[in-house]
């Protein structure tokens, strides 16, 4: 993953409401003129690729001792889901937690039960 991303800028300038008056419209114009940043990536950061993120998830869980024998992850995008059973609420919270840690994970879905 690149670090050196730039965005493209765009300026989009748009002005408050006329007053009644014309000169007064005219004059005070472009002191309340609003000014509008817009962030335009070029080059956003690509998404992993679903098997590369499974297996992340998956060594993270064998790094932390996680009984994962009746556990199933997927992956679409940037979002895991974890299912099955697992060995109580404790193991579940610490299975979620451990599953968002990984780099390139944007939601877990939680769908496991407590043994």
């Amino acid at each position: 993953m690149s670090s050196d991303i730039r965005p493209a800028i765009q300026i989009d300038s748009i002005p408050e409401q006329a007053t009644a008056a014309a000169s007064v419209r005219d004059k005070e114009r472009s002191k309340r003129s609003a000014t509008h940043l817009r962030l335009v990536f070029n080059n956003p950061t690509p998404l992993p690729r679903d098997a590369d993120l499974i297996s992340a998830v998956l060594r993270k869980f064998e790094a932390s001792a996680l009984d994962t024998r009746d556990m199933t992850v997927t992956a679409k995008g940037a979002d895991v889901t974890l299912r099955g059973t697992i060995r109580g609420e404790g193991e579940i919270l610490r299975a979620v937690s451990v599953a968002s840690s990984v780099r390139g994970v944007r939601v877990v879905h939680d769908e496991l039960f407590g043994r």
